[in-house]
Parts: C-alpha cells; sequence; structure tokens
C-alpha cells in the first residue's frame, strides 16, 4: 500500500523536472560518473526512497561535438543508465527509473560557446507519477523549505 490515493482526491499524472543544485557530470567521452557527482545523486537516491510510488524518466543529454567510436544518442542512453546504477546502488527499485537518451537533439542552449556546451551535457530527471494533488503540493513544498531541490515545471 502506501501509494493509492489517500484522501479522496482524484488522482493526476504529474510530470515534473526535479532541478538539482549542481550538475550530475562525467569523465569526458564516458559513462563514467565522476565523484563530484556522487553527493547529488544521494540526494536523489534519498528523494525516491523518501517516496516510495514515485517513478522517474532519467535523461541524459549530450553537446553536438562528435564522439571517437560512439554516437551521442549511444552516449546519453549510457549516462542515462549510469546514474540508474548508481541509484539503485543506493537501494532504489530498478522499476522505478526508465533510461532516456537523447544525445544533441534537444538543447538546453546554443551549442555554439564552450559554456553553452557545458550547458547542453546534462541529465535530467523527470518525475512520472500518479500523486494526489494535494499530496504533491505538500511534498514540493516541504522540499522548497528543506532547499534541497527546487521544483519547475516543464517547459510547454
Amino acid at each position: 500500500g502506501g501509494c493509492g490515493g489517500e484522501g479522496g482526491r482524484a488522482e493526476f499524472s504529474v510530470i515534473q523536472e526535479i532541478s538539482i543544485k549542481g550538475t550530475v557530470q562525467f569523465t569526458p567521452c564516458s559513462s563514467n560518473l565522476t565523484s563530484s557527482s556522487e553527493p547529488l545523486l544521494e540526494k536523489v537516491a534519498a528523494l525516491l526512497l523518501a517516496r516510495p510510488c514515485l517513478r522517474v524518466r532519467v535523461e541524459g543529454h549530450t553537446d553536438n561535438a562528435p564522439n571517437w567510436g560512439v554516437t551521442n544518442i549511444e552516449l546519453s542512453e549510457e549516462r542515462a543508465q549510469s546514474v540508474i546504477d548508481f541509484l539503485v546502488g543506493c537501494g532504489v527499485p530498478q522499476e522505478r527509473l526508465h533510461p532516456l537518451g537523447f544525445g544533441e537533439a534537444l538543447p538546453y542552449v546554443s551549442n555554439s560557446s564552450r559554456d553553452g556546451k557545458t550547458k547542453n551535457r546534462r541529465v535530467e530527471f523527470h518525475v512520472l507519477q500518479h500523486e494526489t494533488v494535494q499530496g504533491m503540493r505538500e511534498f514540493v513544498a516541504r522540499s522548497r523549505e528543506n532547499g534541497l531541490i527546487n521544483f519547475r515545471p516543464p517547459a510547454a
């Protein structure tokens, strides 16, 4: 139990992006997480463990630079999977995590500068779950107060 509709509110599907203070980083051209990423991912794991109903799509995104021997789609998929492997290692059930690699298809900003490329190499966490409206609102408010995580609705 615990995942049903507490209170008689109709449920709806909340799809929100969890934006973390900091960036999940990998060693260049690989899907190996850097040690600086681990504390961030431990926070994400704690969040997911605190909300056993949440399912999350883990998206990998790259810049538009070519790589040796691997496409950006493959690299982004491997990076999403690396993040999931880490979260599973923290105790989050694998079936709640869905990897998706977009490669360079969805740049956050233009790839024309080095800074832009850096911003485009990213991992995003999107919440996919039926939650009561009230339950989600309270949870978001609590998370904001704790300063752990900023929630923002996905761009239309």
